[in-house]
This record gives C-alpha cells, structure tokens and sequence, in this order.
C-alpha cells in the first residue's frame, strides 16, 4: 500500500458548470442590468404615446364619419318626404278630372253627353 498519496473526494466538472448556468440565466431573467432600464422605460413611454396617439386620431375619424353619416340620412329623409309631395302632385295633375276641368277652363273642351256622339 502507499501511504503518501493524498486522496480527495471525486467531484464532477459538470454538475458546478451547470449549477454556474442555472445561476446566470435566473439573475438575467430576474431583471435587466440598471443601464438598460432607463432606455428600456424609454422605449416603453414612447410606444404608449403613439398607440393612444393613433387610438386618439381613429376616434377623431370615427366621429367626424358619423356626423357626415348624420347629415347624409337627414338630407336623404327630406329628399324622400319632397319624392312623396312630387308624386302625389303629379297624381292629382294626371287624374283624368283635373285634366277635365283644364281643358274646359282653357280650351272650352268638354267630355261629350251620352247623346251627343253620332258614329257613322
């Protein structure tokens, strides 16, 4: 047997390289280092500008949308209600008795009695 040989307890590389790994990866996911976190908020301010921005600028555009949408179904009802005038207007000026009474005023024409009409 010798005796001088000093003995150590075997330990494997891989397990202390690993335990390092595992230890890097938590402390970057944890938290950015404190030169990004400045940019980072930054960054982030920005980006919440413009997105209520344009929310803002879509909101603008649908309301001014609506009000023309608005006036097009009013100024649409008062064309529809003057269509309806204008036809019965033109009902009454086509019915056979105004048209009558017309020719007689102007022209003296009357609808012929029933014995008035000789056929040859």
């Amino acid at each position: 047997m010798i005796t001088n040989i000093s003995v150590r307890p075997y330990r494997s590389a891989c397990n202390t390289s690993l335990a390092r790994r595992k230890v890097r990866r938590k402390s970057l996911a944890i938290s950015p280092p404190k030169q990004l976190q400045r940019p980072l908020a930054a960054i982030l301010i920005g980006v919440l500008l413009v997105v209520a921005g344009t929310s803002q600028l879509f909101s603008w555009q649908i309301q001014r949308t609506q009000q023309m949408l608005q006036q097009v179904q009013q100024q649409q009802k008062g064309l529809d209600d003057l269509h309806m005038v204008l036809l019965v207007k033109r009902a009454q000026l086509t019915s056979e008795s105004h048209i009558q009474a017309l020719a007689g005023a102007r022209l003296e024409l009357y609808v012929p009695a029933p014995g008035q009409v000789h056929q040859m």
